[in-house]
Order: structure tokens, then sequence, then C-alpha cells
């Protein structure tokens, strides 16, 4: 290409691809494609992806809990620490112990139609929520290294290292274990590598599944359920035809439309439909 601009061939490409563009220069492609090292993109991704699973999992507990229990402030807590680290300053201070209180005062029709095809997709994982927490905690503890230690292991993170450590990954159902060239200590890099923090992923959504399936049951649950059914029913409206066939077809398809799951017993959902208004012949 001709300098005569007095620039590099990558800046005339920039500026040609971008002209009048707000902040022109600042996407620097020579630097980021040939002279920084992967090593260095792929500790940036690394961080990411710790970061990402903490936020992730946060907001998704929060949301479920308040769809849980809008009651009870603070249960998100609850889904993010084994039942071995009490939540003392609430009122219900474990996850097992909040299942036990959804189990005493539960939805029956979720409870006896819905929840056991949940539970029996998800009971390989149901009995692992508890060593899965606890690498959870680690992950966490590896991304708050990375926010506010300058990078390096705590106190904290050996600790939820060494609580979690007792159950490798692969006996909670994640296809390999973590593979660390050194076992974190205090003052050491908490780098992990990108193949490593992934698995931080993996890990909470294994644990959104089993939390799903465990704590579905509650009442606010059922009037959300009821809430998304007469939304779909209103939108499917009024089919003809009254035959058994033809009522099931029609409960598949208002569970289809509000994106629920089959049930167990038909019968039963379509007196629960009835008794709401929701089927229409």
């Amino acid at each position: 290409m001709n300098d005569a601009l007095g620039v590099t061939d990558w800046k005339k490409a920039e500026a040609y691809l971008m002209p009048g563009a707000p902040g022109a220069g600042g996407v620097d492609l020579n630097e980021i494609a040939i002279r920084r090292p992967w090593a260095a993109h792929e500790d940036e991704f690394e961080q990411n992806v710790l970061i990402q699973m903490s936020v992730l999992y946060e907001e998704w507990a929060v949301t479920v809990c308040k769809l849980i229990d809008p009651s009870f402030d603070g249960a998100a807590d609850l889904l993010q620490f084994p039942a071995s680290k009490p939540r003392n300053r609430l009122a219900i201070k474990t996850w097992m112990a909040w299942k036990s209180a959804i189990d005493g005062n539960p939805s029956v029709l979720i409870a006896n139609e819905f929840q056991p095809g949940l539970l029996a997709r998800y009971n390989s994982v149901i009995p692992q929520i508890e060593p899965l927490l606890k690498w959870y905690r680690f992950f966490k503890e590896c991304r708050n290294t990375r926010v506010h230690s300058s990078g390096l292991h705590t106190d904290a993170s050996v600790k939820a290292f060494n609580e979690a450590n007792v159950a490798p990954l692969t006996t909670c159902g994640l296809s390999r274990d973590l593979a660390l060239s050194n076992a974190p200590a205090v003052g050491r890099p908490a780098t992990m590598g990108l193949k490593n923090a992934l698995l931080g992923m993996a890990a909470v959504q294994r644990l959104a599944n089993a939390f799903d399936a465990l704590l579905c049951h509650s009442p606010s649950c059922e009037a959300y359920m009821l809430a998304k059914l007469t939304t779909a029913s209103t939108a499917i409206g009024r089919i003809p035809g009254a035959a058994p066939a033809k009522r099931i077809d029609h409960i598949r398809s208002i569970l289809t439309k509000a994106q629920l799951p089959l049930p167990a017993n038909f019968v039963a959902t379509d007196n629960y439909l009835k008794a709401h208004g929701l089927i229409k012949f």
C-alpha cells in the first residue's frame, strides 16, 4: 500500500473502514492479533468466564428464589453455600432446611404431576448438590482473587479448594476433573487456565437444574404456573370437539404454549384447568 500519508497500513485500513467513527483508533488489530501473545488473551478469557459464572448464577438464584417464595428475603444466599456453611443471619439457614419447609406446604398439583418428571430427569445431579456447591465456592473465590487480591490465592480460596477437592468433579457428573499444575497456596497466582475455568460454568448449570427440580413445588410456583397457563389458554382459544383424545391434545397444546413439561396424569391436569376455566371447547 502507498504510505504517503505517513501512517501504517493498519491505521490506513482502520481509517478506511471507520471514517469519522467516534473513538476510531481505539481498536488496534495489530496489537490484538499479532503482537499480543495468546496466553495474555486466555488469561483475560479465564477472568471473564469466572466473573460471568458468578454473576449469572447469583442473578439466577435471586430470580428463582423470588419466584419460589417472594416473602423470604435473602433466600438466594442459601443456593450459593453448602449446608455445611449455614447462613446464620437468615431465619432459614440452609438450602436443605428451606426445601423441608417447602415440602411441608407444597403445591399438590406440581408435586404430584410435574415435579416427578423433573426429579427423574436430574436424578443423577441432585445427590451431588453439596459437593457442587463446594466447587462453586472455590471458583467464586478464584474470581474474588482476580478482582480483589491481585490474582493471588488467599486463605479463603485455598480453604475452598481443599474442601471441594474431597469430591473430584468427575464424581459430581462432570466429564473431567480440574487439572492444575500446582495445588493452590496462599500467595501463589490463582490462574487456572481457560479450560479449567469453564468447569465452573458446567458446575453452576448442574446446580441450577437440580435446584429447579427440587424447589419448584411451592405455592408461589403454582401461582406463576397458573398465570402462564392462563396466558397460553387465551392465546390458543376455543377448539371444537370434546372427545378424550381432543381434550388431551388441547391440554398438551396449552402446556407447550406455556413452556411447561407434560404431567404425570392428564386427568388431574384436565380437572385443574377446568376448575380455573382454562379448558375451552
